[in-house]
Formats: C-alpha cells, sequence, structure tokens
C-alpha cells in the first residue's frame, strides 16, 4: 500500500509579517507615480486642445 508524501506547508506564519511595512511604502509609491502620470497626461492634453481652440477661433 502506498503512503502519502508529508504535507509542506510553505504559507508564512501569522506571526512573521516583517515585509508588511516596505510592500506597504512601495505600494504608495507606485500609487503615487501613477498619479503623477495621470495628470501630467491630462495637463498635456488640455494644453494641447486649448492651443489647438485658440488657433481655430477667428479674433473678435
Amino acid at each position: 500500500m502506498k503512503t502519502l508524501a508529508p504535507h509542506t506547508d510553505t504559507a508564512p506564519d501569522q506571526g512573521n509579517t516583517a515585509d508588511t511595512a516596505p510592500d506597504t511604502l512601495l505600494v504608495s509609491e507606485m500609487v503615487a507615480q501613477q498619479m503623477r502620470t495621470t495628470t501630467t497626461a491630462i495637463y498635456r492634453y488640455i494644453t494641447y486642445i486649448s492651443l489647438w481652440v485658440l488657433l481655430l477661433c477667428p479674433p473678435p
């Protein structure tokens, strides 16, 4: 009769969460970088559209 292989648990212990703070910091940095990128893109598009509107509108 075959015997089952011993179970190996690879999950970290609940008390061993030393990597929580660096992961949180990394995520916040990634979110901040994404916000800067998005804000820059929005301002570029607004500037581009505004310049075209000013160019195409006839002077009063």
